[in-house]
């Protein structure tokens, strides 16, 4: 058999393997806001106690070409939340706004020296304290969250940085534990229509 076919049969494999897990590592979703009533009623009625007390409300169906979901954005307490659901109606997370200055000094310290290593240069460009629920109700794990009764969620800091490494640049979604323990990255590819502020 001819020498540059083997060599094709033998790298197509782990190109096509590289190319999978590059394209898993990507961020692509896309957000379009929509009214109210393009929301499903099972949604709203879980959501009713943040549509009490939450103002500047607004409603956004989101997807990255495959998974589909709602996100409800809004002010409560000083701070912007966003309350995101599967379309079956699945609580999938809460996340609150906040700056790098709020989160707890071991997990900021351990978060700081990863991007240190990682990165020359990187500048924050959103936070996030996310809150994941831990196979519960929809409607009461909101509740509970509404109630600052966060023992069954899981916390977690969501960074997305824009960053310089060897002369390069790039966005990117950083994943951290609630000690601020590295989990998974994402470069962001961003659309020219993405609603990236609250």
């Amino acid at each position: 058999m001819d020498t540059r076919v083997l060599l094709l049969l033998f790298f197509l494999p782990c190109m096509l393997m590289a190319q999978e897990s590059f394209s898993q590592d990507e961020k692509r979703e896309y957000e379009q806001s929509i009214k109210k009533q393009g929301v499903p009623a099972e949604i709203l009625d879980s959501l009713e106690p943040f549509l009490q007390k939450a103002s500047r409300i607004k409603y956004y169906f989101q997807t990255d070409g495959e998974e589909e979901s709602y996100e409800i954005k809004g002010r409560m307490k000083r701070k912007y939340y966003s309350v995101e659901y599967q379309k079956d109606g699945t609580l999938i997370d809460i996340e609150m706004l906040i700056d790098f200055e709020e989160i707890p000094e071991d997990a900021r310290s351990s978060i700081s020296e990863y991007l240190q290593e990682k990165y020359d240069k990187y500048v924050f460009t959103r936070l996030q304290q996310q809150y994941y629920p831990q196979e519960k109700d929809a409607e009461e794990a909101l509740e509970d969250f509404m109630e600052e009764d966060f023992e069954d969620f899981d916390i977690r800091y969501e960074l997305e940085v824009d960053t310089r490494s060897n002369n390069r640049l790039g966005s990117f979604e950083l994943l951290f534990d609630t000690e601020g323990k590295y989990m998974q990255d994402r470069k962001i590819v961003r659309r020219a229509e993405d609603n990236i502020f609250y």
